[in-house]
């Protein structure tokens, strides 16, 4: 989903990332070889530890901050933590970071912001399905040290996001997009 360099079809049927959108909306630079040691993941907001229509959509936004975080700082430990194991394009996403990452590559660009966010009708309580409008920066990937830099333009996204609760807590079981 990540829309420049992990762009993910995030239908569990269809587990292939495709390029993936831009960093983290408050970081504008990734350009370290690794993941940032200093840096610290978002923390969970107040707003999305319950369980109505409001903590999801809060959850959702928290979520969208953990992929801009695992962008800029190619760190995505807490963006699997809020994930379902069971998500095919959370986990490609994670993995597409993280490989840029690990091969001592940079994503640039200025993240994921949400613009809206709206519950589809007669879901479960427990099970919410939000469509969610996302504007994707445009991002700049380095896979490797050495490689050209591929640049991708960004744009308006819709996301799908499946929730479940796990734990107490709000997790994505699935995630599909569209553009």
């Amino acid at each position: 989903m990540l829309c420049c360099t992990v762009l993910v079809s995030c239908d569990n049927s269809n587990p292939a990332p495709a390029p993936a959108p831009s960093e983290s909306s408050s970081a504008s630079r990734s350009t370290s070889e690794s993941p940032s040691p200093s840096a610290t993941p978002p923390t969970l907001p107040a707003e999305a530890k319950g369980t109505s229509e409001k903590s999801a959509k809060a959850f959702v936004r928290h979520y969208v901050s953990l992929v801009n975080f695992a962008l800029r700082t190619g760190d995505a430990q807490a963006l699997k933590a809020a994930s379902s194991a069971r998500c095919k394009s959370c986990r490609a996403v994670a993995a597409n970071i993280e490989d840029v990452y690990g091969d001592g590559g940079s994503l640039t660009g200025k993240g994921w912001r949400v613009t809206v966010i709206e519950p589809v009708a007669e879901q479960p309580r427990s099970e919410p399905v939000l469509q969610t409008g996302v504007f994707v920066s445009p991002q700049d990937k380095v896979a490797k040290p050495g490689a050209d830099v591929e640049r991708f333009d960004g744009g308006q996204n819709l996301m799908t996001f499946f929730l479940k609760r796990h734990s107490n807590a709000w997790i994505v079981s699935k995630w599909d997009q569209t553009r």
